[in-house]
């Protein structure tokens, strides 16, 4: 059972840098990302899901990570033929 744990508290322990990125990528101070990542790392409900053979902190995680990437994604300047690559003149 004990390789089944790793799966769910890989995904629990790496939801809490994702939260950092995705506070930060909002425009939050450091302080205040770091806060919100705290409360992700010490969410009762995480923890618990973190521990057992769970899907849960996987939807999690790929949920938060959709939120990032849709953030990332957002910044991304464009142009008539597709994304403005660095170097590329508008």
């Amino acid at each position: 059972w004990k390789p089944l744990r790793l799966v769910p508290i890989a995904f629990g322990a790496l939801s809490v840098p994702l939260m950092y990125r995705t506070a930060r990528k909002l425009g939050l101070a450091r302080s205040a990302a770091t806060f919100a990542a705290f409360c992700v790392c010490f969410d009762m409900c995480g923890v618990i899901e973190s521990r057992l053979i769970l899907t849960d902190s996987q939807l999690i995680f790929y949920c938060g990570l959709a939120l990032y990437l849709m953030l990332e994604l957002w910044d991304v300047p464009l142009t008539a033929a597709g994304p403005l690559k660095p170097g590329r003149r508008a």
